[in-house]
């Protein structure tokens, strides 16, 4: 007998609602009733699928599907592979090299001669500047310019150049020092000494350094009337004035050692006209150290009075023509 979902009280199977809560009983399916005298047949049970049978069926169709294939395969026409042809491939023989010009033998190239003369030009105004330089410093120091002696009794025997004393203030201190100026400049003591080169009394480095003996030389001389006076000579002796006097200037041969006192020249002696005058080599032109420390380029053409009075201290003659 069924039971009340609500109240859990047995309520008979024709009964809708159940008496004790009146609860809505659920429909049931009518029950179908046998026939009398017969018992009602159980309900056969389901049949289980076979499933041997599904694997066989299943191996076999891949058992088939693989032998498809494989026939399949085998059927195949093999496609052909490519032929290797293999070439030869003949050496390349280079052609035969022309043979090789004949060297002709150049000359080296020359040297621009233009060059070479600024070059040394512009080196002589510096190597004077510096001397010019050097002349007011012993002038400021000792009161007058170098003397072309070196002993307190003026003596021809001990002569030097003033360019000797001029070598303290040139960077040549250790060779100043190591001449004895109580002998000849030439004396056997002092040839070490005035064998040496000094650059700054050089206009071309290399060429003509040293004199016959082996003793350097100087390519610069100084103004006769300045220098070989065989008296000191003070600024104020320069009477036309210290610009219009020159002291030094540039020589084109007859090269002297620096320390022999007869580096001296007389400037009418003419420019590059003689081996006792002024002048550069291979110029048109000369340069002169004025009094003043100025450098200037004379021209080899100027008149023999111009030169005549720029080489005179007191002559009175003053040069105005602006050389």
């Amino acid at each position: 007998m069924p039971r009340c979902e609500n109240c859990n009280n047995r309520v008979s199977a024709d009964e809708e609602t159940c008496p004790s809560c009146g609860e809505q009983m659920a429909t049931r399916p009518a029950q179908r009733k046998s026939p009398k005298g017969k018992k009602p047949s159980k309900p056969k049970p389901a049949e289980e699928p076979n499933l041997w049978l599904a694997g066989g069926i299943t191996g076999g169709v891949v058992i088939l599907a693989a032998v498809v294939l494989m026939i399949f395969l085998l059927s195949r026409t093999p496609e052909p592979k490519p032929e290797v042809v293999v070439q030869k491939v003949e050496p390349i023989v280079p052609e035969k090299a022309p043979p090789p010009a004949p060297v002709v033998a150049q000359a080296p190239p020359q040297e621009d001669s233009n060059l070479r003369g600024i070059e040394e030009r512009i080196r002589s105004q510096a190597n004077l500047q510096q001397l010019g330089l050097a002349v007011h410093i012993f002038s400021d120091t000792f009161g007058q310019l170098p003397p072309e002696t070196n002993s307190n009794k003026p003596d021809p025997a001990l002569q030097m150049s003033w360019m000797t004393s001029l070598l303290p203030y040139v960077d040549q201190t250790a060779v100043f020092q190591s001449i004895s100026r109580d002998e000849a400049w030439n004396a056997p003591i002092n040839q070490q000494a005035i064998k040496t080169v000094i650059p700054v009394f050089l206009h071309k480095p290399g060429v003509d350094e040293r004199d016959a003996n082996g003793f350097g030389t100087a390519n610069y001389a100084g103004n006769l009337h300045v220098f070989g006076t065989g008296k000191p000579f003070k600024m104020v002796n320069f009477v036309d004035g210290t610009s219009h006097t020159f002291i030094a200037g540039t020589v084109a041969t007859g090269y002297r050692a620096w320390a022999d006192p007869g580096n001296v020249r007389d400037i009418k002696n003419g420019l590059n006209g003689s081996t006792t005058g002024f002048g550069m080599p291979k110029q048109d032109r000369t340069i002169l150290l004025m009094a003043d420390g100025s450098v200037r380029e004379v021209s080899n053409s100027i008149s023999p009075q111009v030169l005549e009075g720029i080489s005179l201290p007191a002559d009175g003659k003053v040069n105005t023509s602006g050389f």
